[in-house]
């Protein structure tokens, strides 16, 4: 017979769920760029062989199923996303360096973008954290409300199916990045290579 939960043991179950899923992500990118850095570039093809693609100047070396700039890991390279349309982007995003030694917090609605932007943030901000954007009905009533007056990348899927109705907004330290569930992992990452400079 299966024990009923209250509503309490099901969020302690649900944050217990995506800190695992946020842990095992993270650990898969650390033993890959270990294994990049031991295995040399001695086995490295061209952008023919799968293995290296140069966008632009910038390199990115695939390893176990990820790409990496340097120190930053992405699940699509631009060329990936580039012919993806996103009808709304800022033109001020803020770059990377605008996060530097400050605290970071990221709403997401979908767990894969979140372990993304945490992966990439956690190179230089000087922590991230949960939080729910104010005015919003969060899950979960542990987490600390914010404001844009913070630094704050709220991650949101909207109910279409066409990537013309996605945008990557900066409104003050806020960042917005709105499109259909399956395509928020690739906003995510476009909204970094914008944030890195890349495109």
């Amino acid at each position: 017979m299966r024990k009923i939960l209250s509503k309490e043991e099901l969020e302690r179950k649900k944050k217990r769920n995506n800190i695992i899923l946020v842990l095992v992500l993270g650990a898969v990118m650390v033993f890959g760029t270990l294994g990049f850095a031991l295995q040399g570039s001695g086995n490295l093809t061209t952008t023919n062989g799968g293995s290296e693609v140069d966008y632009h100047g910038f390199k990115f070396l695939n390893q176990n199923g990820f790409w990496y700039l340097g120190n930053f890991t992405f699940s699509n390279t631009p060329p990936d996303i580039a012919n993806q349309t996103t009808t709304n982007v800022s033109l001020g995003l803020k770059q990377l360096s605008s996060y530097q030694g400050l605290p970071l917090y990221i709403y997401s609605e979908d767990p894969s973008s979140e372990a993304e932007a945490d992966t990439n943030f956690a190179l230089v901000a000087l922590r991230i954290q949960r939080a729910c954007p104010a005015g919003m009905n969060c899950t979960s009533s542990s987490l600390p409300i914010k404001t844009c007056s913070d630094n704050f990348i709220i991650i949101e899927a909207i109910n279409s199916t066409s990537s013309t109705d996605s945008s990557i907004i900066q409104d003050n330290n806020c960042v917005y990045i709105r499109g259909p569930q399956e395509d928020l992992l690739a906003l995510t990452d476009q909204f970094l290579f914008k944030a890195l400079g890349v495109m």
